[in-house]
């Protein structure tokens, strides 16, 4: 996983990425086909990344648009860096969120949820998908677990594998214990 720090500001903790631990695939699972869910509307948005152990949460301002084929563009006003996404929905109100960046040769997932007026991104932790569910997959060849130093990376080989996970996890962690990022549109008062 070889994401630029500054880029993946946008959607998580940098200090969870460097220690892996998260639920990614070598190919893109979601396509203009089957990745066509729009949970957000497209505008300025800020974006605050919460560490999930309370601490205090750091915020930018996200421009987040969307093509005909639903593929979103997420673009931090002082970076240059792009990060696209795609979204497919798992349940009423949560979506299994494919990013990208634009010289990433990984897929990364989140679990996506709105949150009243907000929309918030949960990194899919590894560990934190039940082991019942990566031994499932794994078995079947739909998901290989890489076991590394700190932490232990879940590579998705198939949609089903992916939306399983995205679906154990949901299940398996709280809220408030997951790191996150809370979306919230600004108004088009606060966007000048």
């Amino acid at each position: 996983m070889s994401l630029r720090k500054n880029r993946f500001r946008l959607f998580t903790i940098a200090a969870g990425l460097a220690l892996g631990g998260c639920l990614i695939s070598e190919a893109p699972l979601l396509d203009a086909k089957n990745g066509r869910a729009a949970p957000l509307d497209p505008g300025l948005y800020e974006a605050c990344e919460h560490d999930g152990e309370g601490g205090e949460p750091e915020c930018n301002r996200i421009d987040v648009s969307r093509d005909g084929a639903a593929l979103y563009t997420f673009r931090a006003e002082d970076e240059d860096e792009t990060t696209f996404a795609r979204f497919r929905r798992l349940a009423r109100g949560a979506w299994l969120t494919q990013l990208s960046g634009e010289e990433d040769e990984d897929y990364f997932y989140f679990l996506g949820e709105t949150a009243g007026d907000d929309f918030v991104m949960a990194m899919i932790v590894c560990e934190a998908i039940p082991e019942a569910v990566r031994a499932k997959y794994s078995a079947r060849g739909e998901m290989e677990v890489d076991e590394g130093k700190y932490a232990s990376t879940c590579v998705a080989k198939t949609l089903r594998a992916a939306i399983a996970g995205a679906k154990a996890f949901r299940s398996a962690t709280a809220p408030e214990s997951r790191l996150h990022t809370v979306y919230r549109k600004l108004a088009e008062a606060e966007q000048e």
